[in-house]
């Protein structure tokens, strides 16, 4: 009774940023606040801002709690707004270096279990893999013939037959059956 829920906010990624480093970000068109230790990115957002844009770039790179406290007060409709636009929290420098050393241990380890995992999968493969009959063990020498161009080079220095012979993959037809070509104008 007279006890109010509120839902955890659920971030994609946490991010820890120093002061100095929200403080870079203070331009119209790369803006950031802190507001109660929480960093926001309001870039996209401050021109709408029924306030005015300008009051925003004020505290552009900067704490703004207790102006947005001041300005609010209890108002739901900013508190509804902001969490959309959250992309971290103020952290100090030793903070922030722990931080960025978790992530690097954290992304070495992943890194270290797909080389495992793929090592794995490789040898798996090997294993497992279908043995394979070499090309002129597989295919009958006139096969192979068939998929070469017939030219005086192929042929040893004999022409060409009068009919070419189509390989039976490309037509459908018996390498035995020769398929027609064009009478060329000007011979019987």
């Amino acid at each position: 009774p007279g006890c109010t829920k509120t839902r955890p906010v659920r971030h994609i990624a946490m991010e820890l940023f120093t002061a100095a480093e929200v403080a870079r970000h203070n331009k119209p068109d790369d803006l950031w606040v802190i507001l109660d230790s929480k960093v926001y990115d309001i870039t996209n957002w401050h021109i709408l801002h029924p306030g005015g844009s300008s009051l925003l770039l004020k505290y552009a790179g900067r704490d703004a709690t207790a102006a947005s406290h001041d300005a609010h007060g209890l108002l739901k409709k900013p508190i509804s707004i902001m969490p959309r636009y959250f992309i971290g929290l103020v952290g100090s420098e030793e903070e922030v270096r722990a931080a960025e050393d978790r992530k690097v241990r954290k992304l070495l380890e992943e890194a270290k279990a797909r080389k495992v995992l793929e090592a794995q999968q490789e040898i798996y493969a090997a294993e497992h893999a279908p043995k394979l009959k070499s090309p002129a063990t597989s295919a009958s020498a006139s096969q192979l013939s068939l998929a070469t161009p017939a030219t005086p080079a192929t042929l040893g220095g004999r022409s060409p037959p009068a009919t070419p012979v189509t390989p039976a993959i490309q037509t459908g037809r018996t390498p035995a059956t020769p398929v027609p070509t064009p009478a060329t104008p000007g011979t019987p």
